[in-house]
């Protein structure tokens, strides 16, 4: 590195943190010589055979593998969440959401031992349909969508969709745990 440029360096340095630096210079060192590549190879040791004939195609295994059974698609369900209100803008989200909850299933029950969370968007039944202290109705009938004594109605995709776009108006799409 130049003198002059480490010089004005440590002056700067000195000026900002107020400590003083002494600048000695550096040895004078020998220069390193060049590495020296020497190839080990010979005839004898890489020996490159001539191609006589064109590379065989690999043929296909005797057995085959087994069918990949493919998740269901949810475009069906993303064309009925537009219907119903869903922003376009989001339906890329709700599309990835609905696969990670459901699988794009309409008639899944999951998180039983928490209560039950239903349908394509596996809406939690005591957070968001049964009556609870802060919600003597339940959140969703207070909200106009289905009421605490009829929370199966939410494993009709229609009904769930809407369902969960009340929720995802009312607090984004944090709500589901498989958003991020």
């Amino acid at each position: 590195m130049n003198a002059g440029i480490v010089s004005t360096f440590a002056v700067l340095l000195s000026a900002l943190t107020g400590l003083s630096f002494i600048i000695a210079p550096l040895p004078d060192l020998d220069p390193i010589p060049p590495a020296v590549y020497e190839s080990t190879e010979t005839a004898r040791t890489t020996p490159v055979a001539p191609r006589t004939s064109a590379p065989q195609p690999r043929t296909a295994p005797e057995t085959t593998p087994p069918a990949v059974t493919l998740p269901p698609t949810c475009e069906g369900f993303v064309s009925l969440a537009w219907t119903l209100g869903w922003p376009e803008k989001e339906l890329d989200t709700l599309a990835r959401i609905m696969r990670r909850e459901s699988a794009c299933r309409p008639d899944v029950i999951g998180d039983r031992a928490l209560g039950g969370s239903y349908g394509l968007m596996q809406i939690h039944i005591p957070t968001w349909c049964l009556r609870s202290t802060y919600w003597p109705e339940g959140w969703l009938a207070v909200h106009g969508s289905v009421g605490p004594d009829d929370c199966e109605a939410l494993l009709d995709p229609a009904t769930n969709l809407a369902a969960a776009l009340l929720i995802h108006q009312t607090g984004g799409w944090p709500q589901w745990s498989t958003w991020p």
